[in-house]
Parts: C-alpha cells; structure tokens; sequence
C-alpha cells in the first residue's frame, strides 16, 4: 500500500470506526495514579495556554485543566469526538476550544502555546516524527511538552503489536497503531529544539497479554514494578515511555 493511500485508510478508520469502539470502552476507564502523574508533569498552571492534540471526548484531561482555570485548546481527527467534548466542556462549565485538525498539520502559530501534551495518541498517528515537529513548532520557548508512548521494547506492547498484525493480514479491520523504541524517539527528538528526560512506566512485568488481556497485569501486582522504577535506568523498559521536553530557543 502507497503511503497517501495509508494515511486515507489510517484516518477513515480513526473517523468512523474508532469513536464508536472509543464509547464502548470509556466507561470503564476510571482515573487512575498514571492520569494523575501525566497532568503533574504537565503543571499546567491557571491563565496559561494548552494544546492537547489527541483531545477526543476532553473529560479525562482537558476538562480538568479548564477547571483549574488552564485556557485549552485541543484537537482531533474525529467529529463525533469532538462534539462530545464541546457537550462535555459546556455541562462542566469549562470553556474549551476544540476544533478538527491532523495532530502533523496543527492549526496555530509558532510558540502560541506555553504546553503541549498528548497523551495515549501518538502511537495511532501515520507519522511520529512530524507530529513531534508540529507540537514542538507550537510550543512557545521555555514551554513544556509531554506525551507519552507504546515501549517496543517490552512484552505487552510488542505482542499486542504483532496479533494486530496478525488480524490485518487475515483481513480483520483493525487500527493503525505501533510502539516505538527509545532509540527511535531520541533520533526525532534530537532533531527538534528540545531538552528531554524519560520515565518509564510497567517496567519489565507484563501490563496485559493477548486474549488475556489485563488479567495477565502482573506489575500492578507489585507497585515497585507498575512505578516505582520509572525513574531508574530500568525505565527504558517500560510498557509506557513518558517524554517532558522543554522547548529551547530555534
């Protein structure tokens, strides 16, 4: 398949399929520690202006930070998730401004934003490394940017990875997605005018397996496992690799 044709099929499925499969499985996602240190990292603060690229419905992240008088913009490829997330942002009384916009092509100015964020996104997107140019681009400097991704080099990710593979060559319509390696995130990052630090997070025990889904979550079993090794040379094995960049002057 030709790369534009690639990227028609990437976004038709993220349009049409995936929101329905998105409002099946939101219920069921409570907040969680992980959510909690993701938005820490970020330290958004009131009057400051924030991009979440990836916003979908906005309650787990967005909605917050409005609620703490953080000005958010977001956006998505989906308009069904978008029109949730305008319901969402009214019933709450937080005013978000939540448009359509590819995650590579964002719709703002260079450094309009003192954060960016981006959170269990960036493995869908066609391209990893435009999409962190862009949020790079839009980040004012001295700003910060987070966002965290699939760790190719754990177990959880790399088989969930390859039975996705698996069903696309048996002609099953699944999502476009893949984990990265460290390696290959520090090559675009080093490309970008950007200080980083990495965190690591499921560090080497399986986060959930195939068929077996969560059931086979043994790092919740032992929280030094699920978190607490996340800042220890251990975190490069990590199921989730989460990135705090600050944007350095051009």
């Amino acid at each position: 398949m030709a790369r534009g044709d690639a990227e028609r099929d990437w976004k038709a499925y993220y349009r049409r399929v995936y929101p329905a499969w998105w409002e099946r499985q939101a219920p069921r996602l409570g907040w969680s520690s992980y959510d909690a240190t993701l938005l820490d990292l970020l330290d958004a603060r009131p009057g400051e202006r924030a991009l979440e690229c990836g916003i979908g419905t906005g309650e787990r992240y967005a909605i917050r930070l409005a609620q703490r008088g953080v000005r958010v913009c977001g956006v998505d490829i989906a308009d069904a998730l978008l029109r949730q997330c305008l319901r969402h942002s009214a019933a709450v009384g937080g005013a978000i401004a939540a448009q359509q916009a590819d995650i590579d092509a964002l719709p703002y100015r260079d450094g309009a934003f003192e954060r960016v964020y981006s959170f269990s996104t960036l493995w869908y997107v066609p391209s990893l490394a435009a999409a962190l140019r862009e949020m790079v681009r839009v980040t004012k400097p001295g700003g910060t940017i987070v966002f965290d991704l699939l760790n190719a080099l754990h177990v959880t990710p790399a088989l969930a990875y390859l039975a996705t593979l698996t069903k696309r060559a048996l002609g099953k319509a699944v999502g476009r997605w893949r984990p990265y390696s460290p390696l290959a995130i520090g090559r675009i990052l080093r490309a970008c005018p950007v200080r980083w630090q990495v965190l690591g997070f499921g560090v080497l025990l399986p986060t959930g397996l195939p068929v077996l889904g969560e059931r086979a979550d043994l790092a919740s079993l032992l929280p030094v496992f699920a978190a607490g090794l996340r800042n220890s040379p251990l975190r490069y094995l990590g199921a989730k690799l989460v990135y705090v960049c600050r944007r350095t002057s051009p």
